[in-house]
């Protein structure tokens, strides 16, 4: 059961991070994004 928290924590942390790094770039002027790329990002949240 700890190991089952851990992991919840553990993906929690990881979409975190993944939003602080995606939330800058999503609002720079400069958008040079594929919606491959987006895809495979919110991919990456759900997992």
């Amino acid at each position: 059961l700890a190991f089952f928290f851990f992991c919840l924590r553990l993906r929690f942390a990881w979409s975190l991070v993944l939003r602080s790094i995606v939330t800058p770039l999503s609002r720079s002027p400069s958008k040079d994004w594929s919606p491959p790329g987006i895809a495979a990002l919110s991919l990456l949240e759900e997992v």
